[in-house]
């Protein structure tokens, strides 16, 4: 569809595209609570005669909108939950929930998907075949995350592609994107080691755990290098241990703990690691002499950009004159994975910096993140691009 025409429907929805996102913005909700957010969404989406699905369970929805005519199904996500964040910004629509905030975008996400349900069910020239899923996800931000629940749902059941975007760094006016893969592969672990405490005048009468702890720290660290394919890129990290007292040095202690994650590009890589962590955990104890408990979390899987989709999004893009940028891989991961396991799709940055306000360029999760809200209008005309591209005459 045209620009002009884009533009024709989006730029009337402006104003309220921002007061949505403000007011999210306002009243943040943390992971796996987020039902006051629901609520409004479910709340707007009556208002516009739009139906939701039965069956999904949270506090996620699933709108409908059917043409009546054969053609693709499509799946657009909107990720709803906020951070632990106390907000350091200073402006009219800073969070009023003490140590919570909207410090990844997630705000501009609902804002912009619940725009678009208004666009298109007033527009119905723009898309003349098929059906379109409008995913307001709950749980991004905490494991399990919400996708894996809508997905268990049934929320990605006779979907033919799925799309997202989120709020980047580029410069207004831009987008990136990337085929293949996008996003890491995510894992945890938690080791806890006993042995049995003494002291340390008298280390032969006593197991030590913090020697198996620092062992195993050691020959962590060596597992991506010797057993991962150096072209997959995959990293290990020790970030937590802790044993012992530093009032009390002459006590050897009974037990100590130790935390870490794992990132892939592979997911089965991300597994393979998990399993060699517990491995050489209850290898190096028991050669110690002390016990091992063991527990790993299988996060979010790697992502994937199909090409066919990526190519929709970039088509996109140059018809709205919008700049497409190259995106990096993503080391940090997203549970947007978890639908594009099910169906090919495309995940996309949308530019929100704007250089001649430095503090836009403020980084995801930060206390003062601050996106220009100027970009978030060619969000909404990417989305109606996208669904004109797949579903128009």
């Amino acid at each position: 569809m045209s620009k002009a025409k884009v533009e024709a429907i989006a730029r009337p929805l402006e104003e309220k595209l921002l007061a949505y996102r403000r007011h999210f913005h306002e009243n943040p909700e943390l992971s796996f609570h987020e039902e006051k957010t629901s609520q409004f969404i479910k709340d707007k989406l009556t208002e516009l005669g739009i139906p939701m699905r039965s069956g999904i369970t949270g506090n996620s929805v699933l709108a409908e909108l059917d043409s009546g005519v054969p053609g693709p199904t499509i799946l657009i996500r909107a990720d709803m939950d906020a951070l632990p964040v106390q907000e350091e910004n200073e402006w009219a629509h800073c969070s009023k929930v003490p140590g919570v905030m909207h410090a990844c975008g997630h705000d501009f996400h609902t804002a912009n998907l619940l725009c678009l349900a208004e666009a298109l069910s007033q527009n119905r020239d723009l898309w003349s075949k098929g059906k379109i899923l409008l995913a307001y996800q709950a749980a991004e931000e905490q494991l399990p995350g919400g996708a894996r629940q809508m997905v268990a749902d049934g929320a990605a059941e006779g979907v033919d592609m799925v799309f997202a975007l989120h709020v980047g760094q580029t410069e207004v006016g831009t987008i990136s994107t990337r085929t293949g893969m996008a996003s890491m592969a995510v894992g945890t672990y938690q080791l806890k080691v006993e042995g049995t405490g003494g002291h340390t005048g008298s280390p032969h009468t006593a197991v030590d755990p913090v020697a198996a702890l620092v062992d195993i720290a050691v020959h962590l660290q060596r597992i991506v290098p010797s057993r991962i394919n150096p072209t997959d890129p995959t990293t290990l990290s020790v970030s937590h241990i802790g044993t012992g007292s530093r009032e009390f040095p002459n006590v050897i202690p009974k037990d100590g703990t130790m935390s870490g994650t794992i990132r892939a590009s592979r997911t089965q890589d991300r597994d393979f690691v998990l399993d060699e962590v517990e491995r050489v955990a209850r290898a190096i104890c028991e050669m110690r002499g002390c016990k091992c408990q063991v527990e790993k979390v299988y996060g979010y899987p790697a992502m994937y950009n199909s090409e066919e989709q990526v190519a929709i999004v970039r088509a996109a893009a140059e018809e709205l004159g919008i700049t497409c940028e190259e995106a990096e891989p993503m080391m940090g991961a997203e549970d947007f994975a978890y639908f594009e396991e099910k169906c090919p799709g495309a995940f996309f940055s949308l530019g929100m910096y704007n250089p001649e306000r430095p503090e836009t360029k403020n980084p995801n999760h930060s206390s003062k993140f601050m996106p220009e809200e100027k970009g978030a209008i060619n969000g909404l005309k990417m989305m109606l691009e996208i669904c004109a591209q797949v579903l128009g005459e």
